[in-house]
């Protein structure tokens, strides 16, 4: 996947760097509209922010699982920008030509958060998500990429423990990311609520994170070498009228700053060699 994204990069950095021609506090752009995924939330507001003191573009953003945003896109919105957690929803949109071929931006991987007292470690985190008596907690694969990540890390586990991927995907529990989803009170972290409401002991979900700073009453570690599954997030321009606007704030978010913002969250920057 990271060789055709490589690939494909080239073709959005040309528009890039014509587009960037036009300075943006002269280009007379309205608000743009993102759609973003959801794990996106508190860097995205921050770069956002960044670049709103800088050019004075402000922004009308939508948060939600990646793959449904796409269906919205599919089904005729046209956004000025789709940011998802995977590369193979812009990527169609791409190829169905609703917009400029898409490229990564950033990196995440999947950790696995218990609630406080559970004992969590990287060395046990897969006999802890196998006890049965453990409730686990998950997001909804094919809607939310999350949980296609997920489920990915189930099969990766079956060749350390014959037979988890048969036991972890017959007890996930898919509490965000899917239209059945259950409601979350506004405000308030969903893995916080459920390990409260004693509906999860264990999340699976990604390593970033909605903060700078995270509070240490729960405890989030990542998974071992075997069951590591690379996240790359995709950046796709829809054939909009800011798309020149659009292409620019794209610019912006490639930039080693702006990458650094996103390593602060818990993101790996696309320019860091080792990734």
């Amino acid at each position: 996947m990271r060789t055709r994204a490589y690939l494909l990069v080239f073709p959005l950095l040309l528009s890039l760097s014509n587009a960037w021609a036009t300075p943006p506090e002269e280009s007379g752009s309205t608000a743009l509209t993102i759609f973003a995924a959801g794990s996106l939330r508190g860097v995205l507001q921050e770069v956002e922010r960044q670049y709103t003191a800088h050019y004075g573009i402000t922004f009308k953003t939508v948060y939600g699982p990646s793959g449904v945003l796409a269906k919205r896109i599919e089904s005729g919105e046209v956004p000025d920008l789709f940011l998802s957690a995977d590369f193979d929803h812009p990527q169609r949109l791409a190829a169905d030509g609703k917009s400029l071929s898409p490229v990564v931006f950033a990196r995440n991987q999947l950790c696995v958060t218990g609630r406080a007292g559970l004992g969590l470690t990287t060395s046990n985190v897969l006999d802890k998500m196998l006890d049965p008596s453990l409730k686990l907690g998950t997001s909804t694969p094919k809607s939310d990429p999350s949980g296609d990540y997920t489920w990915e890390m189930f099969s990766r586990a079956d060749a350390i423990h014959p037979g988890a991927y048969s036991a972890l995907s017959g007890k996930a529990l898919q509490l965000v990311g899917g239209p059945q989803s259950p409601a979350v009170p506004p405000g308030q972290n969903a893995v916080r609520y459920f390990f409260a409401q004693h509906e999860a002991d264990m999340f699976v979900g990604y390593c970033s994170t909605q903060a700078r700073s995270v509070k240490g009453d729960i405890e989030k570690v990542q998974v071992p070498a075997g069951l590591e599954v690379a996240a790359d997030y995709g950046l796709a321009v829809p054939n909009a009228p800011q798309q020149a606007a659009a292409l620019r704030f794209a610019w912006f978010v490639l930039t080693p700053e702006v990458q650094s913002t996103f390593a602060a969250y818990g993101f790996q920057p696309v320019g860091d060699r080792a990734n």
